[in-house]
């Protein structure tokens, strides 16, 4: 027998019920992943709610996305007696046309928002950044106002230097 397919590509579980098959929804748990899709709570919600109700199961991120898929596939694996057994909290009624827009329009303005931040942000960052440049800029520019200074007042005393040297030398010529 060949030794390539004798290792698995992943490690054993832990415990029993972290294998697939015990980690298989059953019917209650397919129709709260069903009611929760239908009114917008996410998968790490799903799976936070589902690990309260069964805390011996450790469902995992895939289990919920597979379980929306096959819901997808096949909306019949839901059964009706198991909707009606569930607490109220996951039977809200579906939204609107007009709610979901409403719903959408706020994700848009609190992105356009964050975004709006986001750009304030980076321009005052910007701008700080400009300010520094000229800071040192102004650094640059006085230092080198001190060398042309320097600069002119060694020109001045060479000058003064000749004309004495002039004048003592035409005053002895």
């Amino acid at each position: 027998m060949d030794g390539e397919h004798l290792t698995h590509n992943h490690p054993p579980s832990e415990s029993p019920t972290e294998h697939p098959g015990a980690r298989k929804l059953d019917p209650k748990a397919i129709a709260a992943v069903k009611a929760l899709e239908e009114n917008g709570v996410s998968v790490k919600e799903t799976l936070e709610i589902l690990h309260r109700e069964n805390p011996n199961v450790r469902f995992l991120p895939r289990d919920i996305y597979n379980a929306r898929a096959a819901i997808k596939r096949d909306p019949s694996r839901v059964e009706p007696t198991a909707l009606e057994s569930l607490p109220t909290f996951y039977k809200k009624p579906p939204m609107t046309f007009e709610e979901k827009l409403r719903a959408e329009l706020r994700t848009e303005v609190a992105n356009a928002q964050a975004e709006a931040e986001r750009t304030k942000e980076q321009w005052k960052k910007e701008v700080e950044d400009l300010k520094e440049q000229l800071r040192q800029k102004d650094v640059i520019i006085k230092k080198f106002e001190m060398f042309i200074d320097i600069c002119n007042e060694r020109v001045m005393i060479r000058r003064e230097e000749l004309a004495e040297g002039e004048s003592s030398t035409s005053a002895s010529g």
